[in-house]
């Protein structure tokens, strides 16, 4: 019995190891996707080898197929419901109706929670773990009850209540062991990814701080006395002139971008409305966006939300969440729409700029802020680089969320001034 019970243990972490080896070491795309097969394929194995304790047979099958729908998404979890439940109905045996609805009401909860559970905190998710494996062994005992009634036996007949306290405990564990390691696993790889990411950022930052001030000064210089050679010419050189001059500012301001990034120090601290900043800055930008034919909305908190931070490099960063917003939206789309809502969320005060443009895929969304990575077709990457920068130096976070032809919402928590917090 403990060995078949070690057996099932060691089948139900085999897809959590293989997914670390594919996502760490092959480094393959959607790895957790990959895990509803694998799962599906634990379960035929757990359920072909159970833990028989007096003729009552018992596997792990539910405790990976509630972790799969959690971790790896709805698509993936219904993989591993279907190859359980025809793996199963493939066996036959009495009543097999009672696999089919125990399989649909142990995947309804996980399936329902998906978005809310990722979104979480990790602690946070490892409870909402727990709880889910008690409903789902809730949902067995259940199901077992009703077998054993309709087979025309005494309920649970089979085994002293302490072996079906066992059974909760055991199914309880392999659920949080599973979740533990699969949190391990992605904290490490997001460490492994923040630390690549650092040194690139690293050599980048050193470069900028080297070479912008050089490039600079022979820029300022020159586009000073194209000014001066442009008064002396005809209407048609200083057309020629102007387009030159224009090309020198766009040089300029790519340098200042490098220069921000280099040294993106809070340096002016002083205790911002965020009210009245988001409000400004929509009010600069709203020119820009009827231009494009996008539609500006901004949903303001009931409250007075108030931040210390500095104030012209915080609105730098929401013109350039904002300009992003817009300018992912095509152009003279009829329902263009790009909204600003402020919200509080624990101790930040949480801004969402949220578009209905082309959206972007995952693989896109993990790589912004990357250097020389830009979505757009002239973009250089350096406004969003710049943009985290800054909000780490605000002590803040960024997050983006996104789905093609659905939009992006762009999520930035600042940390919300000592005043307000609750």
């Amino acid at each position: 019995m403990v060995k078949d019970l070690f057996f099932q243990i060691i089948v139900a972490l085999i897809p959590i190891l293989i997914a670390h080896y594919s996502l760490t070491t092959l480094k393959l795309p959607n790895t957790f996707w990959l895990y509803g097969p694998l799962a599906g394929i634990a379960i035929i194995v757990c359920v072909s080898m159970p833990v028989n304790f007096n003729g009552f047979l018992w596997d792990l099958r539910s405790a990976l197929l509630v972790t799969c729908f959690l971790y790896a998404g709805p698509r993936a979890g219904l993989i591993a419901a279907f190859m359980m439940v025809a793996y199963r109905l493939a066996l036959g045996g009495p009543m097999l109706y009672l696999i089919v609805t125990s399989a649909v009401m142990q995947s309804f909860p996980p399936f329902i929670l998906h978005q809310r559970f990722i979104k979480s905190e990790p602690k946070k998710r490892i409870r909402m773990v727990f709880f889910l494996s008690l409903v789902s062994f809730s949902i067995l005992f259940f199901h077992l009850y009703i077998y054993t009634s309709a087979s025309g036996e005494t309920p649970f007949s089979h085994l002293s209540p302490w072996h079906y306290l066992l059974f909760g405990i055991i199914h309880v564990s392999a659920m949080l062991i599973s979740s533990i390691l699969i949190e391990n696993i992605i904290e490490m790889y997001q460490l492994r990814k923040e630390r690549s990411r650092t040194e690139k950022l690293a050599v980048l930052s050193e470069l900028a701080a080297s070479v912008a001030h050089e490039i600079r000064n022979p820029l300022t210089v020159v586009r000073g006395f194209l000014q001066l050679t442009q008064q002396s010419l005809d209407e048609k050189n200083k057309s020629f002139i102007s387009t030159a001059i224009l090309e020198l500012d766009r040089a300029e301001k790519i340098i200042s971008d490098y220069l921000s990034f280099a040294k993106p120090q809070i340096e002016h601290i002083s205790v911002i409305q965020v009210e009245e900043l988001v409000n400004s800055t929509t009010d600069v930008i709203r020119a820009y966006a009827s231009m494009r034919g996008v539609e500006m909305h901004t949903l303001p908190y009931p409250e007075s939300l108030q931040v210390a931070s500095d104030k012209h490099k915080l609105q730098q960063v929401l013109m350039n969440l904002i300009k992003n917003a817009i300018e992912a939206v095509p152009e003279h789309k009829e329902d263009g729409r790009v909204e600003v809502r402020i919200s509080i969320e624990r101790n930040f005060v949480k801004i969402e700029v949220a578009d209905n443009g082309k959206g972007m895929t995952p693989e896109q969304v993990t790589r912004l802020g990357d250097p020389y990575y830009s979505t757009k077709d002239t973009g250089t990457g350096l406004g969003l680089m710049v943009t985290f920068r800054l909000v780490e130096a605000m002590d803040g976070k960024l997050i983006f969320h996104s789905k093609p032809g659905k939009g992006t919402q762009a999520v930035l928590y600042i940390p919300l001034f000592e005043k307000n917090k609750p």
